[in-house]
């Protein structure tokens, strides 16, 4: 035997378990997992904010379109104003009433607005008037819409605003 065989120990000691340095995936997974649930947080509160801004009334609505109609009237033909003011009534009563007045012929809705009964005398009659005479504008246009046709933006105007719905 060597004479350094006889220094070394017969059995070496057990050495203490090395420690592994961390593993950079795990707080990886971690960060993703968290950017992930506020990607998904910051999705869901824009898209709810973004509803809760879009909705605005039927009365709002109509009343931003007549004002719109009224900057854009002058360039209009008659046809064409009867049309758009028609249609933002049109528009109102459906989406505020739950009326199908957007898919009906003048005379049509009159007609079931007659038998529903779900406006006053007065108010009847005085939609029948701005229908008629929208219908006039539309079928026996007569040159620019101005202002003899401001008296059917104030009319769709009043009709809209003592809406009480």
């Amino acid at each position: 035997m060597n004479e350094n065989a006889q220094s070394l120990p017969d059995i070496l000691d057990v050495e203490p378990p090395l420690e592994l340095p961390p593993d950079p995936l795990h707080w990886g997974w971690w960060a993703l997992s968290i950017a992930v649930v506020l990607l998904i947080a910051g999705a869901i509160w824009w898209f709810l904010r973004r509803r809760q801004l879009a909705q605005i009334s039927a009365k709002e609505h109509a009343l931003s379109e007549l004002t719109s109609l009224q900057a854009r009237a002058p360039k209009l033909d008659g046809y064409q104003f009867g049309v758009a003011v028609s249609d933002i009534l049109r528009a109102y009563l459906t989406e505020a009433h739950s009326l199908r007045a957007s898919q009906q012929t003048s005379r049509e809705f009159l007609e079931e607005m007659d038998r529903e009964k779900q406006f006053g005398e007065k108010r009847q009659d005085r939609l029948r008037e701005f229908l008629q005479a929208c219908d006039f504008l539309k079928y026996a246009p007569a040159g620019k819409a101005t202002d003899p046709n401001q008296e059917l933006l104030e009319q769709a105007n009043f009709f809209i605003r003592e809406d009480t719905v």
